[in-house]
């Protein structure tokens, strides 16, 4: 495990969380309320696979394929939230868990097909 990239996973939604907190009018008191605990809620994902990645001693490769498959989806979300999609209730971030557990799932098992093939050929 490498330091600077685990650093960059979790500074992806504490971006996101700027990034939503300058988008309007909030207040200081709002944006030291609701900034810590949209953190955790976006960064969540990472969290656990930070822990489950630990706790299952997963290889470099299966390691970053977990924390991209939690960090995609939210980037994704974020972008298409301002480009694309009307999100003013801001239920469509109810989308980001799914999607992220998804994107662990897809991406873990893409990283440990690749591990295997690289396993076998060695």
């Amino acid at each position: 495990m490498m330091i600077r990239p685990v650093a960059i996973y979790f500074a992806v939604p504490a971006l996101v969380v700027i990034w939503l907190l300058s988008g309007g009018p909030v207040s200081l008191s709002e944006a030291v309320l609701f900034g810590p605990i949209n953190y955790i809620l976006f960064a969540l994902p990472q969290i656990c696979w930070f822990g489950i990645a630990r706790f299952i001693q997963a290889s470099s490769t299966v390691w970053h394929a977990g924390f991209l498959g939690a960090t995609l989806p939210l980037i994704g979300l974020m972008v298409s939230f301002e480009c694309c999609i009307d999100n003013s209730n801001a239920l469509g971030w109810a989308y980001y868990w799914p999607l992220a557990a998804a994107g662990i799932i897809f991406f873990v098992w893409i990283a440990s097909v690749i591990d295997r093939a690289r396993h076998k050929s060695a």
